[in-house]
């Protein structure tokens, strides 16, 4: 295989000995044909290119049929460049092997152990579990010191998304703070839990900033590979990735139930008998349906469960 992709290489380099061959054309074209089937069909694919990028090389190769035989040496070249991809794909697969990869998700060195180190369990118990989360997400993209190309953009996008959301969330948390530190009859331990919930609406809007920031130089997966490298060689592994990205999600949980807190020190410390009534069943209802989402949520069906889904 590594003969191959070198043979492919070399072809690409120097296209005008002519030996990429109709037959070869023909070859690639099954092959994205096959990907892209594979693609559509499994979440844990192992070909190198997303499904719409599969499409538009599969109309790039059936335009240049029929193209080999002019003075031009460019569509052999953009054929040898295709195969070159396919076959190291092929070659870090083990494609052909007895002990093949796949999946994306399987490893073929050894058994990763789930062993999570202290720091790591307490930080999901104070970020809400979100740690856990992005480090299942990290295990798939990032195996045996190889990273799935079209994972990680579907991880990044995904992350990008969630914290435009998480930072539109915190202004709005901010000013309700805003708003609610104008109140007179706000007492000291209210305007404490109102600071706090100020604090980590902030930090919440800073790291946002500047993840969004990092993930723009990290994005190409040459950079990935550098970073996901050297945080795999620290002490905590891809650990310390899944705990930084989950910091906006849970200092903006914690924002939110501080700013409840201080809502309900006021109410409770203040107000009349029918308005705590009236407020602490409808802090009773929301607070069932949250143990409720939650408790959805954790038997939630996930894309390994294959023998589940139709």
């Amino acid at each position: 295989m590594s003969t191959q992709t070198a043979s492919r290489t070399h072809c690409e380099l120097f296209p005008h000995e002519n030996r990429v061959t109709p037959l070869v054309l023909e070859e690639l074209k099954q092959m994205i044909i096959h990907a892209a089937a594979v693609t559509i069909t499994s979440m844990t694919s192992v070909a190198p290119f997303e499904k719409g990028e599969l499409e538009k090389m599969l109309d790039l190769v059936t335009n240049i049929e029929g193209t080999f035989e002019g003075p031009f040496a460019h569509t052999r070249c953009v054929v040898a460049r295709f195969m070159t991809l396919f076959v190291k794909a092929k070659f870090f697969n083990f494609c052909g092997q007895p002990g093949a990869r796949l999946d994306s998700d399987q490893t073929i060195y050894f058994k990763d152990h789930d062993h999570q180190s202290l720091l790591f369990i307490i930080a999901s118990l104070l970020l809400f579990g979100a740690p856990r989360t992005h480090q299942e997400d990290l295990k798939m993209i990032w195996v045996d010191q190889i990273i799935n190309r079209v994972l990680w953009n579907q991880f990044i996008g995904k992350l990008n998304d969630e914290w435009a959301g998480l930072a539109l969330s915190a202004t709005v948390i901010l000013n309700a703070n805003v708003a609610f530190l104008a109140v007179p009859s706000v007492q000291d331990v209210a305007r404490l839990l109102s600071y706090l919930s100020v604090a980590c609406s902030i930090a919440v809007v800073l790291l946002v900033l500047l993840l969004v920031r990092q993930n723009q130089k990290s994005g190409s997966a040459e950079r990935a590979v550098t970073l996901l490298t050297h945080v795999s060689q620290s002490f905590f592994g891809t650990e310390t990735l899944a705990m930084i990205y989950s910091l906006p999600y849970g200092l903006l949980m914690w924002a939110l139930l501080c700013f409840a807190a201080a809502f309900g020190n006021l109410i409770f410390g203040t107000e009349s008998h029918w308005t705590r009534g009236a407020v602490g069943f409808a802090g009773s209802l929301v607070v069932c349906f949250v143990v409720l989402v939650v408790r959805t949520g954790r038997h939630q069906i996930y894309p390994e469960d294959e023998g589940s889904m139709v």
